[in-house]
């Protein structure tokens, strides 16, 4: 029996044998689905500047998925959550692959886009991109998801060049009680629980565990593909105040493993702790101080056999002098990568120790009444390219009636990580693929222009026109050696627009519904014609449409439906597919749940994007499944 398992038994038993506190039902009564539209818009979000700012004064292309939203419609894993946001392209790669994008350049190992969980960066230094199947959160303790698309660079460094996500989980000290939870579907089936215990007069402690199995998938003709995926998780997350200050301290611990393959099954197993103390001197006047352990075996007997250990201290500062409000902060990070060769492919060196450091800068001030400027600038230094600088200029106008009108220029890079400078394919001599001693950092300037307003007390609507110029993108060059090297060989545009609207009656009823167009251009930079590296860049959906509807019958009852279209893919060719998931929940106590769910109703059978190792592409269909929660 695994440890984390051990650690799941331990947790179930321990919230049966707690003391019966006050459960959630208060929150649950509280859903956001009571809340108006402008008490929505003055959610404060963090993720474009590091500075807490009101949803509706955010000069950025924001997107906010409330966790009432996640669990009204079942939804279990972090990709599933995310599209939930029309700013955002997910596709489902195999029983718990993913990939997740944001305007454009979507593939397997998408890399311009920052991932945290609650401000702890998820991204792997091997290539800067996320390993969606590894990533599991509690979706019940979801506080809210901020997406922003577009290059959050100046405030958070590289590899924020296409967007920003931050998960934000509740705080142990807003929560209470704790719940038991099951879920069974036709394509696997989880558990999950939590318990709160207090923790001094002014805090608390969340405990938790899960276990989630997901069944292999299939190819279009029925053959069944090796993709099965187990993993046993637990974690704490502690909230105190004292004063003027609040601390917190949380920590997960993992494993999981994969069906057997045909150089073995993958296996991860990783662990992390983050630390925080926060002081507010006064309204105007507050800073924070962070720091992070996280470590992740993953043993992939066809890639690399992998150890990251990563630390990271950080500080910010938010302070107010005159008319200028001003957010700054400085950073370290290491990681110490140990790596040995698979079946097919190595690291060379096997063993490397990357270095970050960041400084940046912000100030916000009004120009006038209605015009308010914000300028950022962040240094950023890492061990291959040594230092980028990274700036942003925003500036909003506010209208009469209180829209705003949004305009942002910006830098961003995507620094090289270890698969652009030290991969090698296959793992012996004659290689196909070398790593590219002189890969440079890719190179974004982006301009957008926005609009977001609320011209009714039951209606919101956001709209933004981007257009990203790219530079120094990767690609391969041949080698004297034989085969490629990689290196920055493509250029190219995206742009286009997105947005969305919600219309909400309190208490009763809220439709958001959004869209993406995305146009791209990509061509070599010495002007050649078409390359592998060009379609290497991403490959994108032009429209993409979503429509989401929740409807409280009564006091007990729930229907919530979920619907979005995306359009084909060009290359390879994947058709355009529509996806329809409804579920319905019905509450016979305050803190008891039951809900019956399907997803993919309209749809027997699609793909959704075509796996980066050639193989067939996995189709998903219809599937329906069966939830219970109970609380106390």
């Amino acid at each position: 029996m695994s440890k984390s398992t051990v650690l799941l038994l331990a947790a179930i038993g321990l919230a049966a044998i707690a003391p019966r506190a006050r459960a959630d039902a208060a929150s649950d009564q509280a859903s956001l689905l009571n809340l108006s539209l402008e008490q929505l818009g003055d959610v404060k979000v963090t993720a474009t500047s590091r500075r807490a700012t009101p949803l509706s004064d955010t000069p950025a292309s924001v997107y906010v998925i409330q966790g009432d939203d996640l669990r009204a419609l079942g939804i279990r894993t972090l990709p599933e959550a995310l599209r939930l946001a029309p700013n955002l392209q997910v596709a489902q790669i195999n029983s718990a692959g993913y990939a997740v994008s944001a305007r454009g350049m979507k593939t397997s190992l998408s890399d311009k886009l920052l991932v945290m969980v609650d401000g702890r960066p998820i991204y792997t230094p091997l290539f800067a991109g996320v390993l969606w199947d590894q990533q599991r959160v509690l979706v019940e303790d979801i506080e809210r998801i901020e997406v922003v698309s577009g290059p959050g660079a100046a405030a958070w460094g590289a590899n924020a060049v296409n967007g920003v996500i931050n998960i934000v989980m509740r705080p142990a000290r807003d929560t209470s009680g704790g719940f038991a939870k099951g879920w069974a579907a036709a394509d696997g089936h989880g558990v999950a629980a939590a318990q709160t215990i207090a923790a001094g007069s002014d805090g608390a402690i969340r405990l938790y565990a899960a276990r989630d199995q997901h069944d292999g998938s299939e190819t279009a003709d029925g053959m069944a593909i090796p993709d099965d995926w187990t993993q046993d998780q637990g974690g704490f997350r502690g909230n105190w105040r004292k004063g003027a200050d609040t601390y917190s301290l949380e920590g997960d611990a993992f494993t999981a493993r994969s069906a057997p393959r045909g150089f073995g099954p993958v296996e991860v197993r990783g662990h992390n702790v983050v630390g925080r103390w926060a002081r507010e001197l006064s309204p105007d006047d507050q800073w924070s101080l962070q720091a992070y352990y996280d470590y992740v075996h993953r043993l992939d007997p066809a890639v690399i056999d992998d150890r990251m250990a990563i630390a990271d201290v950080e500080f910010v500062q938010d302070k107010r002098a005159g008319a200028h409000q001003f957010t700054w902060g400085l950073g370290y990070r290491q990681a110490r990568d140990d790596s040995r060769p698979g079946a097919l492919a190595k690291l060379v060196p096997d063993d490397r120790t990357l270095r970050w450091a960041n400084v940046f800068v912000q100030d916000q001030f009004a120009i006038s009444g209605r015009l308010t400027a914000n300028f950022g600038l962040r240094l950023d230094s890492n061990s291959y390219t040594g230092v980028e600088v990274l700036p942003t200029a925003r500036f909003s106008w506010r209208q009469d009636g209180g829209a705003l009108i949004w305009g942002a220029l910006s830098r961003a890079v995507r620094s090289p990580a270890r698969f652009d400078r030290d991969f090698f394919f296959p793992a012996n001599e004659p290689y196909f693929i070398r790593g590219g001693p002189d890969f440079q950092s890719e190179v974004s300037n982006v301009a957008e222009v926005g609009y977001r307003a609320q011209p009714t007390d039951w209606m919101s609507f956001s709209l933004t026109a981007f257009h990203h110029w790219h530079n120094r993108l990767r690609g391969g060059t041949p080698a004297p050696q034989g085969g490629v090297y990689v290196a920055n060989t493509v250029q190219g545009r995206t742009w286009g627009a997105e947005g969305w609207a919600t219309l909400r009656m309190p208490g009763q009823w809220e439709i958001a519904a959004g869209f993406l167009e995305l146009r791209e251009h990509f061509e070599l930079m010495d002007g050649g014609g078409d390359s592998p590296a060009i379609a290497d860049q991403g490959n994108d959906p032009e429209h993409q449409y979503l429509l989401r509807a929740t409807r409280r019958i009564g006091t007990r009852q729930q229907l919530s439906a979920f619907a979005r279209y995306v359009s084909a893919l060009p290359s390879p060719a994947i058709p355009g597919y529509v996806q329809l998931d409804a579920r319905w929940s019905f509450s016979p106590t305050p803190t008891t749940e039951i809900g019956v769910g399907a997803r993919n109703l309209l749809d027997h059978r699609h793909a959704e994007l075509q796996p980066s190792d050639g193989l067939q592409p996995s189709d998903f269909g219809r599937v329906a499944y069966v939830d219970i929660t109970v609380g106390w």
